[in-house]
């Protein structure tokens, strides 16, 4: 109980502590609407972790999250070997929209183990109705004695200047967060860490930092840079989303080595269904057109899919194909009772290409 009391002081002053939102908080419901309507992309189920090898010792450190609708909260969770370190009990609120991780190892002056995570989240303000990006910091020290919790944060001012305090956030009309954080990259939290004196250029380079990324391990330095051959190796089904959504370039081997990793499956269905979507948006109908396929094969019921389906093929001018989708599309709403759901610009597509059809047979 007194866990829960001083988390939800902790959250109610990050959340006040805005003037982004009205004064009454937006419920789940319309917290989703707003988001959708800016198609930001639900990574809460992602795990956010690194797994490091220092100085031939395996840690892994990865963030523990709890549901607090229509937020989380997170904290950091530490393996050494097979050494569990506990739970430190120290919470940061987050947003479940468009998280990513970055996250530094270095050694301190004293030679201890330095762990630095940066979560990026992003929401929309109910008031303005911006896109705002929200920052969590956390700074860790550990050693090999340290067990059961008895470890935590060693102070935020190691990431956040005095202009930008931890859980800062700002509200932008354009989605780019790197435009204004002074530390979006691992790089730049690294150079923060030695300047702020909490770790030590020479000894962390002594160190001999790797990570694990798929299954190599990769100099820490490096692996912030990695090249495309590789980094095809390590997408997740998570991160061709965030790609797809900020229209970066996607290749079909790229999809084709996380179908393999990531099965097309119930769970993942939505997922694959919401990047075809983005693909398709950005038109890339060649590669949504790729994975709506793959969907329907597996699921011949996905009513969305066709839909999809058909707006991708009417992308290439593949009258034939989209019309036969939409047909089906509207045949699977009719059976589940859902015909007046279907979008009006349906309805016009069929009336072109059946006007096509009779100016043809003239």
């Amino acid at each position: 109980m007194k866990k829960q009391i001083v988390k939800t002081i902790t959250f109610l002053g990050i959340f006040f502590s805005s003037n982004l939102f009205a004064i009454t908080p937006p419920t789940p419901e319309e917290y989703k609407e707003i988001v959708d309507s800016f198609k930001l992309i639900d990574t809460s189920e992602k795990e956010l972790s690194r797994t490091y090898k220092i100085n031939g010792e395996i840690i892994k450190a990865e963030l523990q999250k709890e549901e607090n609708e229509p937020f989380q909260e997170v904290q950091h969770i530490i393996t050494i070997g097979d050494k569990d370190l506990g739970e430190p009990k120290n919470w940061t609120g987050i947003d479940k929209y468009d998280q990513k991780l970055l996250f530094v190892a270095c050694i301190s002056l004293n030679k201890k183990i330095v762990l630095a995570s940066l979560v990026r989240s992003s929401f929309n303000a109910k008031k303005t109705k911006q896109t705002a990006v929200r920052y969590a910091g956390y700074v860790t020290e550990i050693e090999e004695n340290t067990c059961c919790g008895n470890y935590g944060d060693i102070g935020d001012d190691c990431l956040f200047d005095e202009e930008h305090s931890a859980g800062w956030e700002t509200s932008i009309p354009t989605y780019n967060p790197n435009e204004f954080y002074p530390y979006f990259n691992e790089q730049r939290i690294l150079e923060r860490l030695y300047e702020t004196g909490t770790c030590d250029k020479k000894a962390t380079n002594e160190a001999n930092i790797e990570v694990l990324l798929g299954n190599k391990w990769i100099p820490q330095e490096q692996s912030w840079d990695i090249k495309e051959k590789i980094a095809t190796t390590i997408l997740t089904l998570n991160q061709l989303l965030e790609n797809a959504k900020s229209n970066q370039k996607l290749t079909f081997e790229q999809i084709n080595e996380v179908l393999k990793n990531e099965e097309l499956n119930i769970k993942t269905l939505q997922k694959y269904n919401d990047l075809a979507y983005y693909l398709q948006l950005s038109n890339k109908n060649k590669e949504a057109i790729f994975i709506l396929e793959k969907i329907i094969e597996k699921f011949p019921n996905r009513t969305v899919a066709y839909l999809n389906l058909a707006d991708a093929y009417n992308g290439l001018n593949n009258k034939d194909n989209a019309k036969q989708n939409y047909e089906k599309y509207i045949e699977l709403m009719k059976l589940d009772n859902k015909k007046s759901k279907i979008p009006i610009r349906v309805f016009k597509h069929l009336n072109v290409f059946k006007s096509n059809e009779t100016i043809r047979e003239k």
